[in-house]
């Protein structure tokens, strides 16, 4: 926490440490079965893993885990990629309100490439900087450069070309000192 700020790996470990052993069991299933969905998500293969994070997020739900956070993310993440954005919003003041810095990132990143993918600059580039800010708390570099170009973009498309190369310049440090040049291109 003092590293990154981010309190839900605290709240995560402190969830499995209250669980009993019915529910500490459940708990470990929950988590196997979001590890399954996660890699079918990296993979597209959205249909599959869509009932397998709304299955979990009932069980991180049950068992108090702030997990749920990162279950509701992806299913979000699946409502984007289907061109059905709308779930992230909400996600992403709950998940700030308890300094989830990583889902706030996440899903700020998110509705900002939406609002960019659909036109309007000026709506994601807020958005893409609050993303930026989650992301320099807690030191992810790698996302940190991506985000910088999701904002050079948005700057370029603003017509703002200045400001957009100096953050160019800055996705590509964050992205050389994470060893993550793909992501910036």
């Amino acid at each position: 926490l003092d590293l990154t700020g981010d309190c839900l790996p605290r709240d995560a470990v402190a969830a499995i440490e209250r669980a009993d052993g019915g529910r500490l069991a459940s708990l470990a299933e929950a988590h196997l079965a979001y590890a399954k969905a996660y890699h079918l998500y990296l993979r597209d293969r959205i249909v599959e893993a869509r009932p397998i994070f709304a299955h979990v997020l009932k069980e991180f739900l049950r068992a108090r885990s702030p997990f749920g956070f990162w279950a509701r993310f992806y299913l979000a993440a699946c409502d984007h990629k289907d061109n059905q954005p709308g779930r992230a919003k909400a996600l992403s003041g709950e998940a700030k309100a308890l300094s989830y810095l990583n889902v706030t990132g996440q899903t700020e990143w998110m509705i900002g490439l939406s609002d960019l993918e659909q036109g309007d600059a000026e709506r994601a580039l807020p958005r893409s900087r609050e993303a930026l800010w989650a992301f320099q708390k807690t030191r992810e570099l790698g996302n940190q450069g991506a985000v910088s170009s999701l904002i050079a973009n948005c700057l370029h498309y603003m017509g703002a070309e200045r400001e957009a190369w100096r953050y160019r310049y800055q996705a590509l440090g964050a992205a050389a000192l994470s060893g993550d040049l793909a992501r910036v291109a």
